[in-house]
């Protein structure tokens, strides 16, 4: 693990960040993500197809261009435990509903005195029983982003309590699954979802929390910036958009249509 987290700096120098959600098996993916610029790279172990040897190496290829790799993880101890073996820079827990919740998954990523995760220091996070055990808890601690997904009704009843514990570093909305919670089923923009969005939102900006997204378009990411969030990533489908685009724009550019299908 490197030194320090540049998106927790940022995030506590109320700068925004943005990072592209990772889905697939591919470190030359994350790598060019990394190379175009993106702040991180949000690795998804919930949904995506990926093994703990697969997040390694997507973790590694992170570091290899400097992107801060933070982890999509079940709320499950013992896979918690291995991703942050890693060397992982945060993790992002889906399905966060309570204040007790929060207090466990701390207890599972941070070492004592703020918690008690399991040590292993010759992990790819220790750098292999190389890194000094005290540096290394230190480091850890201060450092590990956490990112906790709000997106159940649940969640929302206990928000204010969930808020008060320590280490939050993220309140990452998920607007699908908070649709299906609350009985409209992918209906993102219906106004009783927009109103609880907006909601968390505001309370995260209150108590000093930044508040993240995930978004589908160039012009959404610029209206949630504006409404105050500051933790931004966009999926699969925005850059599947993107490459669409280009190919659209070249066959329609060239001035002989017919030499392409």
């Amino acid at each position: 693990m490197r030194g320090y987290n540049k998106v927790k700096k940022a995030l506590r120098e109320g700068k925004s960040v943005l990072g592209a959600f990772m889905m697939f098996p591919s470190t030359d993916i994350v790598e060019m993500l990394g190379y175009s610029g993106f702040d991180f790279v949000l690795i998804d172990s919930e949904h995506g197809r990926m093994t703990i040897e697969t997040i390694e190496n997507l973790v590694r290829a992170a570091d290899c261009t400097d992107m801060t790799p933070i982890v999509r993880v079940p709320n499950d101890p013992n896979k918690l435990l291995q991703v942050l073996e890693t060397g992982c820079q945060g993790v992002q827990i889906p399905q966060v509903n309570s204040a007790e919740e929060v207090r466990k998954i701390i207890k599972t990523m941070k070492y004592y005195p703020e918690g008690q995760r399991g040590m292993a220091l010759t992990t790819r996070a220790g750098n292999y029983g190389t890194k000094d055990l005290a540096s290394h808890i230190k480091e850890s601690n201060r450092e590990i982003l956490l990112s906790i997904q709000i997106e159940n009704k649940d969640a929302i009843n206990n928000l204010s309590d969930i808020v008060k514990i320590p280490n939050i570093d993220v309140l990452f909305i998920g607007p699908g699954d908070l649709s299906q919670s609350l009985g409209l089923p992918g209906q993102i923009d219906h106004p009783k979802v927009q109103d609880i969005i907006k909601k968390v939102i505001k309370k995260g900006n209150e108590v000093g929390i930044p508040v993240g997204i995930d978004t589908g378009s160039e012009q959404s990411v610029k209206e949630w910036l504006d409404y105050g969030v500051r933790y931004i990533t966009v999926g699969p489908s925005v850059l599947f958009k993107s490459c669409k685009d280009i190919a659209q724009r070249l066959k329609n550019s060239n001035s002989r249509k017919e030499n392409f299908l």
